[in-house]
């Protein structure tokens, strides 16, 4: 019964699409009142902001609050989906005030506070949805100081720092201290965007391509190593307590009584392998499969193949760093007809489209008609 009710009051609120009163939102319990249907009122920048400051307010009281509940309500709020490329959440307010985009880090930020009394998934959930919240937000100098002192303390911290929406001399500075940083070998892309920021003439060498990669590598072997010697220690540990059950005397216990407690199924829980994220072409080795179905790398044939075709991995990481980069879409377009090639069909075609440039997908269309391509090389996604 409350359901229907529930999905009639948010059909009659629908329809109605009211706007809100500035302190519609002033406490939780206004929270709760609102809650179920406030998405579908117009968007008021007051309210947004109050449902901010209530979520900062109630962080760390003691109170039974659904901090979750709150997190989402302003997403769904104060947020609009955007598809570019791929789907995002960016802020309605076009031009949101310090104030506003201060309060929106605090609450990023205490989302990697030791104190907070929530388990570690509930934890996880909370920063990737503020995480969302602060993606394409311009910070001050202070919280972006504060992204790059915690950028390896969380994935989440990393991106924001990666990808931020506009041009930072503090991030500058940090991305050429740890441009060799060996956690970061498989985000090289991005960190030659904050480069090509300060000097558009930047290209990436090959050999720093090559030195990821072997780097990548030498990760993934001692990934297949550790598996197959987890493998071979479960292995041992099963033939051995199978063969102290065999050897156990049961002569005490009835024929007919059957305790599965006495005569347990034992199982060790198999390993798998999860291999480091790569930008190029990966070949498997078919004879190594856990039992999540991941194969593998067959890294002999990967090294051929990559150092083949280094040249087309230069350029094609020069495409996605001139993507990521804050440059002008004008110096934009200039580079990414310099870089351009048959065999990065994929990545030219997709960076054009999310750009939403005629210009770069009318030049494409012009070198496909000048010289159809060759079969390109596979690019994973």
């Amino acid at each position: 019964m409350k359901r229907n009710i529930l999905e009639i009051q948010r059909a009659i609120v629908k329809l109605e699409n009211p706007y809100p009163k500035d302190d519609l939102i002033s406490n939780y319990q206004d929270f709760l009142k609102y809650r179920d249907f406030l998405d579908l009122y117009q968007f008021n920048i007051k309210v947004l902001e109050a449902l901010i400051q209530l979520s900062n307010n109630t962080w760390l009281t003691g109170e039974r609050i659904d901090r979750m509940s709150i997190l989402w309500a302003i997403k769904k709020y104060g947020y609009e989906t955007h598809h570019n490329g791929y789907r995002c959440r960016l802020l309605k307010a076009k031009n949101p005030s310090e104030e506003l985009r201060l309060k929106l880090f605090h609450l990023f930020k205490r989302c990697f506070d030791e104190n907070i009394p929530l388990n570690k998934k509930r934890l996880i959930e909370l920063q990737n949805t503020c995480n969302g919240m602060i993606i394409m937000v311009p910070l001050n100098d202070s919280c972006v100081q504060w992204l790059c002192d915690n950028a390896f303390n969380s994935e989440n911290i990393l991106n924001r720092v990666l990808r931020y929406p506009v041009k930072s001399t503090i991030i500058s500075k940090w991305v050429k201290r740890n441009y060799t940083n060996t956690n970061l070998h498989n985000r090289r892309a991005e960190l030659v965007s904050w480069l090509i920021d300060e000097n558009v003439d930047f290209v990436i060498s090959k050999q720093t391509l090559a030195d990821d990669f072997e780097y990548l590598n030498s990760i993934d072997k001692k990934i297949v190593a550790d598996y197959l010697e987890e493998l071979a220690v479960n292995k041992m540990i099963e033939t051995e307590f199978k063969e102290t059950m065999e050897n156990r005397d049961h002569s005490f216990i009835s024929k007919s009584f059957e305790d599965p407690f006495l005569f347990p199924e034992f199982e060790v829980s198999p390993p798998i392998m999860e291999f480091t994220r790569r930008t190029h072409k990966v070949i498997y080795n078919r004879n190594i499969q856990d039992v999540n179905c991941n194969y593998a790398y067959d890294f002999d044939k990967m090294r051929t193949h990559f150092y083949k075709n280094l040249s087309i991995y230069s350029e094609r990481a020069m495409l996605w760093a001139i993507y990521y980069s804050r440059i002008d879409n004008r110096q934009k377009t200039k580079l990414f007809k310099k870089f351009y090639s048959h065999e990065n069909y994929f990545s030219f075609f997709t960076i054009a489209k999310r750009l939403k440039s005629i210009t770069l997908l009318k030049f494409y269309k012009e070198q496909q008609e000048l010289a159809p391509p060759r079969p390109h090389l596979h690019e994973d996604s």
